[in-house]
């Protein structure tokens, strides 16, 4: 009797324990596009405000349960393009239509054509994959085809043009000129006292220098949101940006330092 009982306990245990892995991804493919954005904007507010006033452990717990109930996109099930439909793309690309300079640099360097397609296929791979992670897709596939293919897959997104725009487009390089130290905390004092509560508990400031402000990787997409914010409410005038510096390698201070520089290139 007692072996049924405990089989039987371990079967309803499994059950529960599926349904709780498997409730979010149900709730969330069943809301709209338009409640899924208030849900995941709704959240973001939340988060920062526990940042904000760093909450102890119950806290963080019970806000965790509450964003189970609501569905948490972060334990929604990746179910892949032929379960939630999404964008697949392959990017191709010939050496033959390389540059003639180019092509023979490589040329000079001893580069088999096998070379030259490993290379390029590898540059176009990773700079595909920064861009990817800027559309902020739910668990995107980036990976080589063959010798001069690049496949993408967005489970779940629905943009297909944006993402061609971002995928596609030719990078460039553009000189902006960093402000001085006195213009440069003139800009972010205004968007201090603009979002006090938004962005200095996310800001490390430098008491010997107001124009030298750093932010930790963990806080770096809410300060991007407040600094977008600043520049829709003109907080940041229309000549001037705030950018972040690149970001930090694995052996340097994990950091990102502000600067404010021309919005109008060189």
């Amino acid at each position: 009797m007692s072996k049924h009982l405990y089989r039987t306990l371990l079967i309803w245990a499994a059950i529960v324990m599926a349904l709780v892995y498997v409730y979010p991804t149900a709730g969330w493919m069943m809301l709209s596009e338009e409640a899924r954005q208030a849900r995941l904007e709704k959240w973001q507010q939340e988060d920062d405000k526990i940042a904000r006033e760093r909450t102890g452990y119950l806290q963080e717990l019970l806000a965790g349960a509450k964003r189970w109930a609501e569905f948490d996109r972060d334990k929604v099930i990746n179910l892949g393009l032929d379960l939630q439909g999404g964008i697949h793309m392959v990017i191709g690309f010939d050496i033959n239509d390389l540059p003639e300079e180019t092509l023979a640099e490589y040329r000079r360097n001893n580069y088999t054509d096998a070379d030259i397609e490993r290379e390029i296929q590898q540059t176009v791979l990773d700079q595909i994959t920064r861009r990817i992670n800027d559309f902020e897709a739910k668990e995107p596939i980036i990976q080589a085809l063959g010798t001069n293919q690049i496949q993408v897959q967005l489970p779940g997104e629905k943009d297909l043009q944006r993402a061609k725009n971002l995928i596609t487009k030719t990078a460039q390089m553009n000189f902006h000129l960093v402000l001085g130290p006195d213009e440069a905390a003139k800009a972010l004092g205004a968007i201090r006292d603009a979002f006090p509560e938004e962005f200095l508990p996310f800001v490390k400031m430098s008491s010997l220098r107001p124009d030298i402000l750093t932010v930790l990787p963990e806080n770096y997409d809410r300060v991007r949101r407040v600094l977008a914010r600043a520049k829709e409410a003109g907080v940041i005038p229309e000549d001037k940006t705030v950018a972040f510096s690149q970001a930090p390698k694995p052996y340097e201070r994990q950091e990102y330092q502000l600067y404010v520089i021309e919005s109008k290139p060189l």
